[in-house]
């Protein structure tokens, strides 16, 4: 979620995949015999490792997020990563009052990798913190971005393994979104030329609506699509594992170990895969609607239990 794309924040909306509940929800496809664990954290202790990670501080991520994100709202507790929103008056670094604070952890120049399967085994914040019929106020991410500062965005590619948004237009769950935005200029989204912005978007579901359900790698998709529905998830009530799958000509997004969206290099014309080491985002917005004077419901947890990458096995 870089900060050039947040005036525009609801483009971020690429797609909302249909999931049923499901009962696997400890499925880590990085445990198979096809793969090899090249990082792993299990958040054990109550420190979070600074070979692997840094838990930012006084850091703001563009103009329309409402959070300050202080390194005192990471902790490590039980066997978890816990990223803690709350409504509390802070004060950036530049002067600027925020009525919210949050957390952020990422590994940049620390951990990276170039392909492979990038695994997150996480419960998301509650959605019923917010405001009466508005969309609740968190926005938990896991991305991943390139590890060179030389490369503006999004000409290196990002890769959002999973955005929690929720709309309360249909009772009763939540959203996740599975993303990739990729440009030939800096600052020009690719994605947002090709499929509009969000008014355009056919129907909003308050559970994942699958673009195109895939099951292979060869398969992809072109456009975003309503017409799939499942019974409402809580990712909140339990622990679920968000992955993505990286390869040289495609890339794939999973939920609890099925295959949920597909994008495929060249469709549309012009779409690249990236070739650089990313380095991974875990953090916990607020949108652009938030309100201090309204909002209700927090402090939110967002609660991480593990980080996984591997590699195919060599053959």
């Amino acid at each position: 979620m870089p900060a050039a794309i947040l005036p525009a924040v609801l483009l971020l909306l690429l797609v909302l995949c249909s999931v049923s509940v499901s009962t696997a929800t400890n499925v880590s496809l990085c445990s198979t015999s096809e793969w090899n664990v090249t990082f792993h954290d299990g958040f054990d202790g109550d420190l979070l490792n600074p070979l692997s990670w840094t838990a930012l501080n006084n850091y703001t991520h563009g103009r329309t997020e409402k959070e300050l994100y202080l390194s005192k709202n990471t902790r490590v507790s039980n066997g978890t990563l816990i990223l803690t929103t709350k409504k509390e008056m802070a004060v950036s670094l530049s002067g600027v009052k925020y009525n919210f604070t949050s957390g952020w952890v990422e590994s940049k120049k620390k951990k990276s990798q170039a392909y492979g399967m990038f695994e997150v085994r996480a419960k998301l914040p509650s959605p019923s913190a917010g405001q009466v019929n508005k969309w609740p106020v968190a926005w938990p991410a896991h991305w991943l971005m390139p590890d060179d500062d030389s490369i503006c965005w999004p000409t290196g590619g990002e890769i959002d393994i999973m955005e929690g948004y929720r709309p309360t237009t249909v009772k009763g769950g939540d959203s996740v979104l599975m993303t990739y935005h990729w440009a030939k200029k800096c600052g020009v989204d690719e994605w947002d030329k090709k499929f509009g912005t969000y008014p355009n978007i056919p129907s909003l579901s308050n559970r994942m609506t699958m673009s195109q359900k895939s099951s292979s790698s060869s398969s992809s998709s072109t456009t975003t699509s309503s017409s799939s529905f499942a019974p409402a998830v809580d990712w909140s009530n339990e622990f679920h594992t968000f992955s993505v799958e990286w390869k040289e000509n495609v890339i794939e997004w999973y939920v609890d170990g099925i295959s949920r969206y597909v994008r495929t290099k060249d469709q549309p014309k012009g779409l690249f895969i990236p070739t650089v080491p990313f380095y991974m985002i875990l953090n916990t917005a607020m949108t652009p609607w938030s309100n201090a004077t309204v909002d209700v419901g927090l402090p939110l947890e967002h609660v991480i239990d593990s980080v996984t990458w591997c590699e195919r096995s060599k053959k």
